[in-house]
């Protein structure tokens, strides 16, 4: 009787053993992934577990060294997920749009135009999508695009769930239409016409390019309201189209193109003095003005094959208005090859300047006519800038400095290049410009004149012992004030007249040339600036949280210089939100705070929702502006004339 007991019961503990050690068939026996952010290991998200979990739970410790270790970021990390719908104007779902989610920086307002989708789906069933990315620390931008609708962006905030989920309905948008023909009224097929539109601070961006048809006809849809640019190109015409245009929200605009016969100008570039071809010259082709029969001959300074001497003799008619705007997209930059020749192609029957620039050789404009005579440039070789750097009072040479040439003597410097010679010495070919600089770390920068001298004679440069100044930038609580701006400004002379007006645009320019440079503080609010030249200074300390340190401006003589604490203030925000016509929220708008009477001013962006913020703004009165809509610069007193807001330490105020 016994062993008739123990057999089913052997057979039970032998089938409960294979059942436990059976792999999952969606895991290849791998621990499952976790779907909560805190249950337990192999648990639910209350921290019960089946039979089955607690035993993969147990077999999820034994981890190979492939695996990730418990408790990892990898373990831990969450998916940011966002959700929505996306509707047309009357409210039905939009199938297969494209959602495209794009990096921003770390606080609204920052974005990075121009860089590739962190990644991207579309719509399916009733318009609904999900989108998704791991990474929490940045702001983000969704983009949805669906045909023929205008494009829409929303913000996405990882520490706001009302952005994790959005119901965007898309509008109407603009459109525009029209034919592209060429000179003789035939239309042109084939044609590539695009659309690119202007955005603040990154130029411009390309929209929307389409071809013409058989008859050339073409159409763009769903553009977004703004100032835009049409080029359109054909490899048998030159280029055309249609500059500085304005859409509305809505409505459709027509542009009749008329493209002309493509023209050429060929040319060589040699040595003026051993007639030898110059490989990798840079020749950039730029409209003068156009040519026509019957006009008056031009009388161009500066004509000739050579540089010199008289221009063509070919009549031309004046550029109009709607030519210059498109003067950028009529340039054309070539290289020579190894036998020194150039040819520009796809030009307008025109008189164009050829700038030519080659290492080692002066540039040279010379005004050229398209055709198929050869223009011949010949260009005067320049013996390269040689000399030593030293330091003043020793004659050793720094271990490394910079060499650079500069247009005048506030201007930046240009083609800047690191020289490491043990005895100082350097070498710069002739870069055509006026000014030679010479930086290395702990001495204030020499900027020697290149005019009148004689390439041949050697320059000895001395630096000077530069000053080092330190400090501290506090808080308006108190608190060390980190990653603070501070700005080091060449002080004005002492009894020097008031501007009358502050806000002018020669002002500005003047303050933009005293800007020495700029430095960010450490965790511990302390700053660093070195190499700086004797004299009198200011500096300057910003921070987005708080109102803006200036003390008086001091002498620095030499050495190393301690400065008193930046003591920063503290301010008021004022904040408001901007929306469209339609409703919408205007995630291209700039606001601008203007103090009464004063000369302090603030500017800030709107943020994909419309909504704008400046804090650490000076307490006093201001009046608020909204200088650009929708990317395009429009300025309109916000608050009405007359109106202004008032701004206490520690307020917030919000603009209608």
């Amino acid at each position: 009787m016994r062993p008739v007991i123990w057999v089913p019961v052997v057979l039970g503990l032998l089938a409960l053993a294979i059942w436990l050690a059976w792999p999952d068939p969606d895991g290849g026996g791998e621990p499952p992934t976790r779907t909560d952010a805190t249950p337990s290991p192999g648990g639910t998200a209350n921290g019960a577990t089946t039979g089955r979990s607690a035993a993969r739970a147990i077999d999820s410790d034994r981890f190979t060294q492939n695996d990730p270790p418990r408790g990892s970021d990898t373990e831990r990390r969450v998916d940011l997920v966002v959700t929505g719908r996306v509707l047309d104007p009357l409210g039905a779902p939009v199938t297969d749009a494209e959602v495209r989610l794009f990096r921003g920086g770390r606080s609204p307002g920052r974005d990075v135009r121009g860089a590739p989708p962190v990644t991207e789906t579309k719509t399916g069933a009733g318009g609904r999508f999900q989108i998704a990315t791991t990474d929490h620390r940045w702001q983000y931008r969704l983009e949805v695009i669906a045909a023929p609708f205008a494009r829409a962006e929303r913000r996405v905030d990882p520490e706001r769930a009302d952005t994790l989920h959005h119901v965007i309905r898309l509008l109407q948008g603009a459109s525009v239409a029209g034919t592209v023909v060429d000179d003789t009224g035939a239309p042109v097929a084939a044609a590539r016409v695009s659309v690119s539109a202007a955005r603040p601070g990154t130029g411009p961006e390309l929209e929307v390019s389409v071809e013409t048809n058989r008859i050339g006809r073409y159409r763009v849809n769903g553009l977004s309201a703004g100032s835009k640019t049409l080029i359109v190109r054909h490899p048998a015409h030159a280029i055309g189209g249609k500059a500085g245009f304005h859409l509305a929200e809505v409505g459709e605009t027509t542009i009749d193109v008329t493209l002309t016969a493509a023209h050429r100008i060929q040319g060589v570039v040699i040595d003026r003095r051993t007639g030898a071809p110059i490989a990798n010259a840079s020749a950039t082709a730029e409209l003068v003005a156009f040519l026509a029969p019957g006009f008056a001959t031009p009388v161009v300074p500066g004509g000739g094959s050579d540089g010199g001497g008289a221009a063509p003799s070919r009549p031309r008619r004046a550029i109009n208005k709607e030519s210059v705007k498109l003067l950028g997209f009529l340039a054309q930059t070539v290289t020579t090859d190894a036998r020194g020749e150039f040819e520009c192609m796809g030009l307008r029957n025109a008189r164009y300047r050829l700038r030519v620039t080659a290492s080692g050789y002066a540039a040279v404009a010379v005004i050229a006519d398209v055709g198929p005579e050869l223009v011949t440039v010949k260009l005067e070789d320049k013996a390269p800038w040689t000399g030593r750097v030293v330091v003043a009072g020793t004659n050793a040479s720094p271990h490394t400095y910079r060499t650079a040439f500069a247009r005048g003597e506030d201007s930046p410097p240009e083609e800047s290049q690191v020289e490491t010679a043990a005895d100082g010495a350097f070498e710069r070919a002739d870069a055509g410009l006026p000014y030679l600089v010479i930086a290395a770390p702990g001495h204030p920068p020499e900027r020697i004149s290149l005019q009148g001298r004689d390439p041949r004679v050697p320059i000895v440069v001395r630096l000077r012992a530069g000053v080092e100044l330190v400090g501290r930038v506090l808080g308006g609580d108190g608190r060390p004030g980190a990653d603070a701006v501070v700005s080091l400004y060449r002080a004005p002379r002492p009894g020097g007249a008031e501007p009358s007006n502050p806000l002018s645009k020669a002002v500005a320019a003047a303050t933009l040339r005293n800007l020495e440079c700029r430095v960010r503080t450490d965790d511990e609010g302390r700053f660093q600036i070195s190499g700086i030249e004797p004299g009198r200074w200011r500096v300057e300390a910003d921070h987005d949280l708080w109102v803006a340190a200036s003390p008086p401006p001091f002498r620095a003589e030499g050495g190393r210089m301690e400065l008193p604490d930046l003591a920063l203030g503290i301010g008021g925000t004022v904040r408001g939100r901007l929306t469209r016509p339609d409703g919408g929220p205007d995630g291209r708008a700039q606001v601008l705070l203007r103090a009464v009477g004063g000369t302090r001013s603030r500017t800030v962006s709107t943020d994909p929702d419309g909504r704008w913020s400046c804090r650490g703004v000076h307490p006093g009165r201001y009046r608020v502006f909204v200088v650009r809509r929708a990317g395009v610069a429009n300025p309109v007193a916000l608050l009405g004339a007359g109106s202004t807001v008032t701004v206490s330490a520690g307020a917030v105020v919000i603009v209608p």
